[in-house]
């Protein structure tokens, strides 16, 4: 049966601190810090939902000229599905809070007409795909082009996330979002070279 969106299923945790134990000097008890945490478990039934990890860069890195994002990705059960795609979507967060930008629902293609400076499927052509059809392994390069240099001054904010999706088009949830800082001072290498010791 086909399926188009996951099941979200909240879970609650009461939480208490040490502080409403009885104290060691024999007084009565205080009362503690308590706070009630929600977490949602989602739930692929049918294992066949992509699940994208982003291996580099690491967030809060400060990067200039050519940047390599990669990672891996995957179904729960291969044998019910396979990933047919990686996409990536990237903001600079001009005029919105970033959460508030990049925040979609899971397993949901909606827009929110947030000002986003890419959103792409990862190309699976050429001499080097950025990612194969059915394979656990993407990566791709930006600001090749310095398309994400800033305007003025040397450093610009940006954030990342990815999502998969499968072959019946049914997509994953996005992965957290990534802060990396693109600097147009950064040191880049921009030539090498093999030293012979001879």
């Amino acid at each position: 049966m086909a399926r188009t969106n996951c099941k979200d299923i909240p879970v609650f945790f009461l939480v208490e601190d040490k502080a409403a134990e009885k104290d060691t000097q024999g007084g009565a008890a205080q009362k503690g810090n308590t706070a009630i945490i929600t977490k949602v478990l989602r739930i692929d039934p049918n294992g066949d939902i992509p699940i994208v990890t982003v291996s580099t860069p690491d967030a809060n890195q400060v990067l200039g000229g050519t940047i390599r994002i990669s990672g891996l990705v995957s179904v729960p059960d291969p044998s019910a599905g396979r990933v047919a795609s990686v996409w990536i979507q990237i903001t600079d967060k001009k005029t919105v809070p970033a959460t508030l930008i990049l925040h979609r629902t899971l397993c949901s293609a909606q827009s929110t007409g947030a000002p986003i400076l890419t959103e792409k499927q990862l190309s699976s052509t050429g001499t080097n795909p950025e990612y194969k059809s059915g394979g656990s392994y993407w990566s791709l390069e930006i600001n090749g082009d310095k398309k994400f240099e800033p305007s003025s001054g040397t450093q610009r904010d940006i954030w990342f996330r990815l999502r998969g999706k499968n072959a019946k088009g049914v997509a994953g949830q996005w992965t957290k979002p990534v802060k990396i800082t693109v600097d147009k001072a950064a040191l880049t290498i921009t030539d090498m070279k093999v030293a012979n010791p001879s």
